[in-house]
């Protein structure tokens, strides 16, 4: 009986070992430059977050300074409370969606990866639709996009510049190839970017006599810009320079 307890211990562990190896696909390369990482539990005996799997892996596979906080959900929080920094959160996906709180960073420098602990099956459609409708908005306003979000069955993350019907924006899996910086903004499939070209060396804007209006651009920035566009594929609006405008 020893002899068998210790076998089904081993296959325990095992199968274990395997969980969190097959966790290293997804993880490693998106944690493999960061500085530090804070991990965010919730507060309560009643959560056990330190027993999800994806948890474990933090704790156990990553090689970079980790710190552990406890926190509550629906606590106050600043406008802006986790700066630059980069951050596992064990959250609801209720929580998510309300882009509030510990659901709200508004800096583009910070990588974040959401732990949804309360959920015992993969995103249905329909939450899906949610969760890109909440990415979507974060985007649009504060232009973050460096978010992960795993699930039971996998990591989401949110493309920008894919398209939802005819609107940009849709959540789809990653599985672990790149870096989102990478990954996404190699091919931005037409999204439009508003550029702005000042007077220069190198620029030489040229506008309406009648209405002053900006009618094309010449110069070595302006080919820089074309150069730009046609190998990240987005659609450039060149706009109205403001006036006395440099740098």
């Amino acid at each position: 009986m020893a002899v068998l307890g210790s076998l089904f211990l081993l296959s325990m562990l095992d199968m274990k070992t395997l969980n969190l190896t097959r966790l290293d696909g997804l993880l490693v390369e998106p944690t493999r430059d960061l500085a530090q990482l804070e991990l965010y539990l919730q507060a309560g005996s009643d959560h056990r977050d330190e027993e999800n799997p994806y948890v474990q892996w933090f704790l156990q596979r990553t090689e970079i300074p980790l710190s552990i906080v406890t926190y509550q959900e629906n606590l106050y929080w600043m406008d802006d409370p986790f700066g630059r920094r980069n951050l596992v959160l064990v959250m609801s996906l209720d929580q998510l969606l309300t882009n509030r709180g510990a659901a709200a960073p508004i800096q583009k420098a910070g990588t974040f990866f959401y732990i949804l602990a309360d959920q015992d099956e993969d995103l249905s459609a329909d939450e899906q639709l949610r969760l890109e409708g909440s990415c979507r908005q974060l985007w649009t306003q504060h232009k973050v996009y460096n978010r992960f979000f795993l699930t039971r069955d996998g990591v989401w993350i949110y493309d920008p510049f894919k398209r939802r019907d005819s609107a940009f924006g849709r959540l789809v899996r990653y599985y672990g190839s790149e870096t989102l910086d990478k990954l996404l903004f190699r091919d931005m499939a037409g999204y439009p970017l508003r550029i702005q070209m000042f007077k220069s060396v190198y620029t030489r804007p040229e506008f309406d006599k009648e209405s002053g209006l900006l009618t094309r651009v010449t110069g070595v920035d302006f080919l820089v810009a074309q150069m730009l566009r046609e190998r990240l594929n987005f659609t450039m609006l060149l706009q109205q320079p403001e006036e006395n405008y440099f740098g």
